[in-house]
C-alpha cells in the first residue's frame, strides 16, 4: 500500500455495515432517562467505544454516523435532533485513536471539550461550575497515564482476557466521558439561555447520576468488547491493530 492512501478491505466493509445496522437498532432502544430533558440515552452507547477499537477512528466514526442517521430517519426521537450522532462519533473516534497509540489525540479532544464547557458563559453558575467536569479531568488523567504505560500500548489483541478487560477500560472510560461531555454541550447550545435555570434546578442531581451511567456503560462495553475481540481473533479476521490512515484489519 502506498503511504497516505486509505483503502477498505472486504472484511472492513462487512464489519462497518454490520456495526452500522446494529447501531441503528440499538439507537432506538432506551437505556437511561435523560435528566433535564426529553428522551433517553440509548443502548447504542454500549457499543460506541467498541466500534472505534474494532474499525478505527475514521471508519468507526463513519459507521456510527450512518447508523445514527438511519435511526433518526426511522424513529426521530432524539432530543439532539440532527446533532444526535455527535456524542457517538466522538466516542468512537476517541477510542479508535487511543487503541492505536494516539493517546494524545484523545487527550486533546477531551481537554478541548472541558475548555469549551468551562468557557461557556451559561455554565458558569452554581451548583455545577466548575465541579461538573471533575470526572472528565480524571478521564483525561487516565489517558495521560496510559500513554506512559508500556503494558497498555497497542496492539491490544492476543492478550489474556483479564488484561484485555483492564486495557479496554482505560480506553473506554475516557472515550465515553468525551461522548458524554460533547452531548452535554450540544444539548446546552440547543437549549440556549434556559440551560442556566436547568443547572440551578437539576445540576446537583445530574452530577450525581451521570458518573453512574458512565460507569455502567464502561463496564458493559468492556465485557462486550473483550468478547467480540476474542471472537474475531478466533475467526482470524484480524490480529493486529490497523494503522492510522490505512483501513485494514
Amino acid at each position: 500500500m502506498t503511504k497516505g492512501t486509505f483503502t477498505l478491505t472486504a472484511t472492513q466493509v462487512s464489519l462497518s455495515a454490520s456495526f452500522a445496522g446494529l447501531y441503528a437498532i440499538l439507537s432506538v432502544l432506551p437505556a437511561f432517562k435523560i435528566l433535564g430533558g426529553q428522551g433517553f440515552i440509548n443502548s447504542s452507547a454500549f457499543i460506541e467505544p467498541i466500534i472505534g477499537v474494532v474499525l478505527g477512528p475514521y471508519v468507526g466514526s463513519l459507521s456510527v454516523l450512518i447508523g445514527r442517521t438511519i435511526a433518526n430517519i426511522l424513529v426521530p426521537s432524539s432530543p439532539l435532533g440532527p446533532f444526535s450522532p455527535v456524542p457517538g462519533i466522538l466516542t468512537a473516534f476517541s477510542s479508535g485513536m487511543a487503541s492505536r497509540g494516539r493517546w494524545y489525540v484523545s487527550t486533546a479532544l477531551l481537554l478541548g471539550l472541558i475548555t469549551v464547557f468551562l468557557g461557556y458563559p451559561l455554565n458558569q453558575t452554581a451548583p455545577i461550575f466548575p465541579y461538573y467536569i471533575l470526572l472528565h479531568v480524571v478521564a483525561a488523567g487516565v489517558l495521560i497515564l496510559s500513554s506512559r504505560m508500556k503494558s497498555v500500548k497497542p496492539p491490544f489483541f492476543k492478550m489474556k482476557a483479564r488484561k484485555l478487560l483492564v486495557v479496554l477500560s482505560l480506553v473506554f472510560f475516557p472515550s465515553t466521558m468525551a461522548g458524554q461531555l460533547s452531548g452535554t454541550l450540544v444539548w446546552e447550545f440547543l437549549l440556549g439561555e434556559g440551560v442556566t435555570g436547568m443547572w440551578k434546578t437539576l445540576g446537583t442531581t445530574i452530577m450525581l447520576v451521570f458518573p453512574v451511567e458512565r460507569t455502567v456503560i464502561t463496564l458493559v462495553a468492556c465485557l462486550l468488547g473483550a468478547a467480540l475481540i476474542k471472537a474475531l481473533e478466533g475467526l482470524g479476521l484480524f490480529g493486529t491493530v490497523p494503522k492510522i490512515g490505512a483501513a485494514e484489519i
